[in-house]
């Protein structure tokens, strides 16, 4: 038996023997040890479970991976990475609070969290375009109609170098003079 398999056996059986302090046989049941097992582990010195591990020559501990449930919970990291960094991007384009918490539900907290992982500063009102900027800006917004509305922000942004919060706020001016010109879907 290596080492390593030996080190992991033992931390398996210290998790096992934190689950028993804790009284949750269901979870350490979960690991494939009957109730008795789980008692007696439950009551092993920490030197008597480190002999355990170091001194059987057989291996039995085994553990494997579900792989469609392996591939699910990649399949959520991957997505939320995504947004984590869609989130980051939009913040450092200008994104104010109340856009971010429309968008993705975000706190004030997590906002300030942010804003301080990308070292911004307080930000202060974004300025208003003006006519021309306007015009140009909703040629742009109509030319990213196929994105959702996150990606369309970024986009819009990307090309004219407008902060998200002034978009944020002349979207929602078009959207109350003309309803479903901001296309809310994300």
């Amino acid at each position: 038996m290596n080492d390593y398999h030996a080190e992991y056996t033992l931390q398996t059986l210290l998790y096992a023997s934190r689950l028993a302090a804790q009284d949750d046989y269901r979870s350490a049941s979960a690991l494939g040890l009957r109730p008795d097992q789980i008692r007696t582990i439950g009551s092993m010195s920490l030197q008597n479970l480190q002999d355990l591990a170091l001194t059987v020559k057989t291996r039995f501990f085994r553990t494997s991976f579900s792989q469609a449930d392996l591939d699910a919970a990649l399949r959520i990291l991957r997505h939320k990475s995504a947004e984590r960094e869609t989130i980051l991007r939009m913040i450092e384009a200008g994104a104010s609070f109340s856009m971010m918490n429309v968008l993705f539900g975000l706190s004030k907290t997590d906002h300030a969290g942010y804003r301080k992982l990308l070292g911004l500063s307080n930000q202060g009102r974004p300025s208003k375009p003006s006519e021309q900027e306007s015009v140009t800006l909703w040629h742009h917004w109509i030319c990213h109609d196929q994105l959702g509305i996150r990606e369309r922000l970024l986009a819009v942004h990307n090309q004219t170098g407008v902060e998200l919060s002034a978009l944020w706020a002349l979207i929602q001016s078009w959207e109350t003079a003309v309803p479903g010109t901001g296309r809310q879907s994300t």
